[in-house]
């Protein structure tokens, strides 16, 4: 297995995916944290390339990666998610890709682990940005969340990465110079999710904050609370139990 994490970092790497194998490494870190991926079975959900789908299986889990190629998904997704796999030696058997959006999809299983890495604004992004004012878009939302409860077992786990639009930057309508594309008004807060998650059932574990992975290990150390990542990407992680 650990020839396998070493391939899985190294083949990353050598795609280009991510920058070294060392922030890779940073980002997985932060991403589970203590979630163990050892017989777990993972929906990965706007998963791209695979980083954390792959990362779940070379740890002793399986995973089924969703990404449709539309409405916002990088072209040639699905060669990009089967490239990884066969760079690191994966037998392609053991990957689950599907290039279909969550609301399409009807799976015969039930699943251990749903993550979603970046990609809960990307389920509805016109609904995203009202989702705290408007009722129906906020009816959308709790319908995606009310079907991640059911997709998971008892005890499952659902962990949500993304940017608050809670940031410095966008309180005062600048770009932000370490995500200059970020466009803000697709992003909400983690206590807001969790509220609504709250609301379908789901328990609030824990609410992380990350530091750019360049700043290296004492940047995690100063910069990964609230009020350091209100002033640099306000990047959050955040875990809730069924």
């Amino acid at each position: 297995m650990i020839n396998a994490k070493i391939n899985f970092l190294e083949g990353a790497v050598d795609l280009k995916l991510y920058s070294t194998k060392k922030n890779l490494t940073r980002h997985l870190e932060f991403f589970f944290q203590n979630t163990e991926l050892k017989g777990k079975r993972v929906l990965d959900i706007g998963g791209g390339s695979g980083l954390l789908s792959y990362w779940a299986i070379v740890n002793g889990g399986s995973a089924v990666c969703l990404e449709p190629e539309f409405d916002g998904s990088s072209k040639g997704i699905k060669d990009s998610f089967f490239h990884l796999g066969k760079n690191i030696g994966m037998n392609p058997s053991r990957a689950e890709f599907e290039a279909i959006k969550f609301q399409d999809y009807k799976p015969n299983e039930l699943f251990d682990i749903i993550v979603l890495a970046n990609s809960i604004n990307h389920l509805n992004e016109d609904a995203v940005q009202s989702v705290t004012k408007d009722k129906a878009a906020r009816k959308e939302y709790i319908q995606y969340f009310k079907k991640m409860y059911n997709l998971l077992n008892d005890n499952g786990t659902l962990i949500i990465t993304d940017c608050s639009r809670h940031n410095f930057f966008n309180l005062f309508g600048m770009k932000n110079p370490l995500m200059r594309t970020i466009e803000w008004k697709k992003h909400q807060s983690p206590y807001y999710w969790s509220k609504l998650l709250n609301n379908v059932g789901f328990k609030k574990k824990s609410i992380n904050w990350s530091a750019p992975n360049s700043f290296g290990e004492l940047g995690k150390l100063i910069l990964g609370n609230p009020i350091s990542s209100f002033f640099t990407l306000s990047h959050f992680r955040l875990e809730m139990k069924k």
